[in-house]
This record gives structure tokens, sequence and C-alpha cells, in this order.
């Protein structure tokens, strides 16, 4: 160890007694020291063993030299080093380096003025060492103050970063918010728009439906009542033919039975007559047979004469009585036939003028059905031309209705888009404000970035490529939003018109449809009308016919009666006979007309009753079909409606979600924020507390190394004060401590087995403790522990002496 190894690392003993050292001092005995120095004690050389014996209190001074300056003044037996030791003056008398060679006083002088130049050099070393700690150490307060100063600007400018993030991110929520608002209002009006649409469009087809109904309505209510018209128009009408007819008939009949009758009683009383008279002459006969039995054969003969008289008169009566009612007959017939004639004549005088009266209802009754035809095809018409008005202005009312729809959808789009362009141009614009606060604020971070170290550039790049990714990354979402926003709104856009293209569909074949039914309504209405009017004209024929037929019928009965009369006349018991099988048959077929006009008339009521039951299933399956309609349209509207409600709850709930939604991610967002900002309160406050602690520490240490720098001048005072003392008493007397070697080892060997130091190194290369601690401390030119950051590890360097 060269002296100014050693003058420097003594400075701090200087004037220091140690009271530790003892002759068997273990902790040194234990040590095998493979190159001893010089040692002189009071001008003698000793051996090292002598010199462990010497205890504290004996050493008053003690010098040691290196190698090189103990060879350079002893020669050979220094090389090692020299330890020169002088006793205090009452432990002279001690007999410490009996027997050994005396050292020369210059020698001696040389080792005092070697000794005194290494602890002036040392002094001044020290002074310069402490002056250089004291700068270093106000530098390192300094640089501590400005790391300080600039690590508190720097929570202080990442606090202000983090709150101009955190305004930022909650004005990007706020503007997402907003942003989502509108969108939420956008939706709401479209949605608005399409139920108000929707209403329009269903009130115009309820409105559109409720008059096609009420046409309907009114359209079966006046051909229900045009039917029951002509119907009771034909009823009334074939009643009354049927009046006539019946009357005529009766009146025939009335006729034809009352001279039946009439000839019936005549033929019957003549027949009475002849029975009388017959069984009068039997009763005659048989009692002029009893007479003849009673008188005798003469008398029977005279009685056959008799009888063949009476016979002759009877035959000469009979004929005459004959005769007499062939005339009557003749005459009766005679008198029927003028009867009939007569009768003949007014039934055909009756039935011209019925035929005129029936042509006359005919061409009345075809006036009225042209003119019912004629109003009809009118109301038709005019019904038509009401329909077609109505649809054509109900049509421009749907046209005018989808043009406004449409508008007020552009209009809305029109206005999304303007609030759209509005919010991008705002964002744009707070983007661009962001971007050129964010450029102004790196600029200002490049700016006292440059004042600051490497890795606080490092933080500021990495920063900025933070807040770009950010920006971007907001921009992004940003356009993505717009887009979404844009895509939705083409998207209800889409779905409105192709809903009310649908609508329009719907209504066009809608109306199409009740176009064509009532167009076949009417084609069926005319088939029907066309039909009755054929049936009436049947009718009428069937009705002609009939009265034409009965012309001939009574023609025929006529000759009939005239053939019978003639017949009549050849015999009257066959005419009578005849009369009576004709009066029963005229009879038969008066009961069989009877029942055949009955039968008609039954016929007749059955068809028309047939007809009003058809015409009331008509009605009823046009009521049938009208209630379907209507349930199919309710059914319809039913379904639209739930529909309508489906996607209104479906819409109301994906807002509800969405809104939950917002919500919570509004609530996390504010989590967040609060917990940003806490924690950046926190860090700031923790900030501020070690920035006042560290003021405080700096400070106490400040203080601290005011007070040591005092207390050291005042020392360096005292201690020159002391040296200069001691050199007035004693000019080779240097005041060092007496067990310094003894304590310069303990403290080397201490400072090797510290256990923060993992690895020790002699002259570069690596050993280890053991070995370290064999080394003798006065072998060592340097010794520096260098630490890790954490300061949890170091390293010992140990450079030797030349």
């Amino acid at each position: 160890m060269n002296i100014k190894y050693i003058s420097v690392f003594l400075l701090g003993f200087v004037g220091v007694t140690v009271n530790t050292v003892t002759q068997r001092d273990t902790e040194y005995q234990n040590i095998k020291i493979d190159a001893i120095p010089m040692v002189i004690v009071n001008g003698y050389i000793v051996k090292y063993s002598e010199f462990l014996k010497l205890k504290e209190e004996y050493i008053d001074t003690y010098i040691t030299l290196d190698e090189e300056d103990g060879f350079s003044i002893f020669g050979e037996p220094a090389k090692h080093g020299v330890v020169v030791i002088t006793l205090k003056s009452r432990f002279k008398s001690l007999k410490f380096g009996a027997g050994g060679r005396q050292i020369d006083s210059k020698q001696l002088n040389l080792v005092y003025e070697k000794a005194k130049e290494a602890e002036a050099k040392a002094a001044r070393k020290a002074e310069a060492d402490r002056l250089a700690a004291e700068a270093k150490k106000l530098e390192e307060k300094k640089k501590a103050e400005e790391a300080k100063k600039a690590e508190t600007e720097r929570l202080a400018a990442e606090a202000k970063k983090a709150e101009e993030n955190r305004k930022a991110e909650i004005a990007r929520l706020e503007a997402e918010a907003e942003a989502k608002k509108e969108a939420e209002r956008l939706a709401a009006e479209a949605k608005k728009a399409e139920e108000d649409r929707k209403a329009e469009i269903k009130k115009e087809a309820e409105r559109l439906a409720a008059e096609a109904k009420k046409v309907e309505e009114d359209r079966k209510a006046e051909v229900k009542k045009e039917a029951e018209r002509l119907a009771a128009e034909a009823k009334k009408e074939a009643e009354r033919l049927a009046a006539e007819a019946k009357k005529v008939e009766e009146d025939r009949k009335a006729d034809a039975k009352k001279e039946a009758d009439r000839l019936a009683a005549e033929a019957k009383k003549a027949e009475e007559a002849r029975k009388a008279e017959l069984a009068r002459l039997e009763s005659e006969a048989k009692k002029v047979e009893d007479d003849r039995k009673a008188e005798a054969k003469k008398e029977a003969d005279r009685l056959a004469a008799e009888a063949k008289k009476v016979e002759e008169d009877r035959k000469a009566e009979a004929k005459k009585e004959a005769e007499r009612l062939v005339a009557e007959a003749k005459k009766v017939e005679e008198d029927r036939k003028a009867e009939a004639k007569k009768e003949a004549e007014r039934l055909a005088a009756e039935a011209k003028k019925a035929e005129e009266a029936r042509k006359t209802e005919i061409a009345r009754l075809e006036a009225e059905a042209k003119k019912v035809e004629d109003n009809r095809k009118a109301e038709a018409k005019k019904e038509a031309d009401r329909l077609a008005e109505e649809a054509k202005k109900a049509e421009e009312a749907r046209k005018a209705e989808v043009a406004r729809l449409e508008a007020e959808a552009k209009k809305v789009e029109d206005d999304r888009k303007a609030e759209a362009k509005k919010e991008a141009d705002r964002l744009a614009a707070e983007a661009k404000k962001a971007e050129e606060a964010r450029k102004a604020e790196v600029a200002r971070l490049e700016a006292e970035a440059k004042k600051v170290e490497e890795n606080r550039k490092a933080e500021a790049k990495k920063e900025e490529e933070r807040l770009a990714v950010e920006a971007k990354k907001a921009e992004e979402a940003r356009k993505a939003e717009i887009a979404r926003l844009e895509a939705e709104a083409k998207k209800v856009e889409e779905d409105r018109k192709a809903e009310a293209k649908k609508e329009a569909e719907r209504l066009a074949a809608e109306a199409k449809k009740a176009e064509e039914a009532r167009k076949a309504e009417i084609a069926r209405l005319e088939a029907e009308a066309k039909k009755a009017e054929e049936a009436r004209k049947a009718e009428a024929d069937r009705l002609a016919a009939e009265a034409k037929k009965a012309e001939e019928a009574r023609k025929a009965e006529i000759a009939r009666l005239e053939a019978e009369a003639k017949k009549a006349e050849e015999a009257r018991k066959a005419e009578a006979d005849r009369l009576a099988a004709e009066a029963k048959k005229a009879e038969e077929a008066r009961k069989a007309e009877e029942a055949r006009l009955a039968a008609e008339a039954k016929k007749v009521e059955e068809a028309r009753k047939a007809e009003a039951d058809r015409l009331v299933a008509e009605a009823k399956k046009a009521e049938e079909a009208r209630k379907a309609e209507e349930a199919r349209l309710a059914a319809e509207a039913k379904k639209v409606e739930e529909a309508r409600k489906a996607e209104a709850d479906r819409l109301a709930a994906e807002a509800k979600k969405a809104e939950e939604a917002r919500k919570a991610e509004e609530t996390r967002l504010a989590a967040e924020a609060k917990k940003e900002a806490d924690r950046l309160a926190a860090e700031a406050k923790k900030a501020e507390e070690a920035r006042k602690t560290e003021e405080i520490r700096l400070a106490a240490e400040a203080k601290k190394a005011e007070e040591n720098r005092k207390a050291e001048i005042a020392r360096l005072e005292a201690e020159a004060k002391q040296a200069a003392e001691n050199e007035r008493k004693k000019e080779n007397d240097i005041t060092l401590t007496t067990n310094f070697g003894n304590h310069l080892q303990r403290q080397f060997v201490k400072s090797i087995m510290n256990p923060s130091v993992t690895k020790v190194t002699v002259n570069g290369k690596v050993v280890t403790k053991e070995e370290a601690t064999k080394i003798s401390v006065f072998k060592v030119d340097t010794s520096i522990i260098t630490y890790n950051k954490e300061k949890t590890e170091s390293t010992l360097e140990i450079v030797l002496t030349k």
C-alpha cells in the first residue's frame, strides 16, 4: 500500500484514538500473512510476533510505508513495506525491540518526512476529495432537485396529459353519446315517420276499405232492393195474371158446371120421370098381372092386348116424350150454343182485351225494365265512374302521400346527412384541433424532451405513437360509426321504400281485385237481370201459349159439344149417359185443371220462393263473403298490427338493450375515468408527498450537510490548531491511530464478507471471498464496490499495488 492511499484512507482517523486492539486479537492471529512488512518500534527493528504483542494503549504514533517507499529508505528488508511505531513515553521502558538492529536517525527522519509529506498530500487530497465530494454532493443534490423537479414536472405533465386525455375521452364519449343520441333520435324520427306512414297507409286502406265496403253494401242493397222490387213486381204480375186466369177459368168452369148441372138435373129429372113411369107401369103391370092371374086367362089375354096397347101408347108417349126431350135438348143445345157462342165471344173479347192488357203490361213492364236497366246501367256507370274517380283520387292521394313520405324521408335523410356532415365536420374540427393541440403538445414535449435524458425522449416518442394510434383508432371508430349510421339509415330507407312499394302494390292489387269483383258483380247482376227478363218473357210466352191452348181447348170443347149435341139427337139415353159421363169427365177435368192450375201456381210459388231463397242465399253468401273479406282484412290488419307491434317491441327491445349497453358503457367508462382520475390524483398526491418528503429530506440533508460542513470546518480548524500545537511540541510527531493496521484489515475483511457482495475481483480476476480475505490490506491499492440499480447485489473490485 502506498503512502498516498494510506494517507487518504487515514484522513478520517486523524486525532482519533482506537482502544479495541488487544495482544491476542483472534481475528488477526488466524490470518496467515504471506508478505510480512518491516516493523520498527522506537527506532529498533522488531519481529512481527513482537508487533502483535503491542497493546493499543502502548502506541503513541503509527506510520506505514508501502513497498516502494520502504525499499527506497531501508532497502531489501523493507520490500514488503515498513511499519514505524513510537511508544508512549511511559511505555518506553518496555523491552520492545531489544536485541534488534537500531535504525539510523536519518532514515527515521526520512520516514517522518515521507509521513509528513504523505499527510500533507493526503490532507490536500482529502480536502480536494471533500470539496469534490461536496461539489459532487451539491451537483447530485442539484441533479436530484432537477430530477425531482423534472419528475414533478413530468408527473404534472403526465397528470395534465392524463387529465387532458380524460377530458378528451370524456369529450369523445360525450360525442359518441351525442352521436348515438342523434342516431337514436334519427332512428326514432324514422320510426315515427314510418309509423305515421303506416298509420296513414292503414288509415287510407281502412278508409278505402270502408268506402269499398259502403259501396259494396250500397250496391248490394240497391241490387237486393232492385231484385226484391223486380221479384215483387213479377210476383204481383204473376199473381194478377194467375188471378185473372183463375177468374176466367173459374167463370168458365162455373158456367160449364152450371150448364152441366142443369143438363144433369134435367137428365136426372127425365130419368127419374122415366123411372117413375116405369115403376108405375111395372106396378100397374104387376097389379094387372095379379088381376090377370086372379081373373083368368081371358083376362090375361085381354090384359095382354091392353098391355100391348099400353106398351104401344107408352112407346108413343116415350117417343113423344123423347121427341119433346130431344126438342128441348136441341133447344137447350141451341141456347147453350148461343150462350156458349156468346160466352166464347165474351171470353174472346176478354181474352183479346186481356191479351192487349197483357201486351200493354208487358210493354209497360219492358219499358219499366228497360228504364230500370237504363237507370241501373246509369247508376252502375255513375257508381263505376264514382269508384273510378275515388280510385283515381285514392291513387292520386296515395301517390301524393307516397311523394310526401318520400319527400319527408328525403328531408329526414338530407337532415340526417346534414347532421352527420355537421357532426363529421365538428368531429373533424375537433380532431384537427386535437391534432393541432397534440402537435403543440408533442412540440412542447419534444422541446422539453431535449432537456432531459434519452429515455424521456423514448417515452415521449412512445407516448406520441400511442396518441397517434389512439387518434387513428378514434378516427377509424368515428368513420366506422358514421358508416354504420349511414348504412343503418340506408337500410331504414330501403326498408321504408320496400314497405311503401309493397303497400302500394298491395293496395293496387286490392283495388284491382275490388274492381274485378265489382265488374264481376255487375256482370252477375246483368246476367241475373237478363235471366229474369228471359224468364219473364218465357213466363209471358207460356201464359200466352196457355191462353192460346185454352182458346183452342175452348174451341175444341165447342166442337165437341156440338158433336155431342148431334149424337144426342140420335139417342136420348146415350145422350143422357154421355152427358152424365161428360159431366163426370168435365168435373174430373175441372178438378184436374184446378189441380194443374194449383200445381202450376204452387210451382210458380215454389219457383218464386226458390228465387227468393236463391236471392236470400246469394245475399247471405255475399254477406258471408263480405264478412269473410272483412274478417280477412281484419285478420290481415291484425296481423299487420301484430307485426307492427312485434317490430315496435323488437325495436324497443333493441333500443332498450342499446340504451342499457350505452349506459353500462358510460358507467364503465365513467368508472374507468374515475378510477384513472383517482389513480392519477393518488399518483399526483403520492408524487407531491414524495416531492415534499424529498424536499424535507433534501432540506434535512442540506441542513445536515451544512452542519457537517461546519463541524468539519470546526474539526479541521481544531485539527489544524492541534497539528500546529503538536508541530511545536514535536516536529516529527504525527497523530495517527494506534490500531490502524488491525482496524484496516478488519474493515477490509468485513467489506469482503458483506452479504450484499456477490462477486469479488482482484486485478480483474474473479476470486472467492475466502481467497480475498487472505490478501493483506497493505497490499491493496484501491477497493471499489459497485452496486446494481436495485442495490441488492454488488461487486468488489480490488486492485493491488505494483
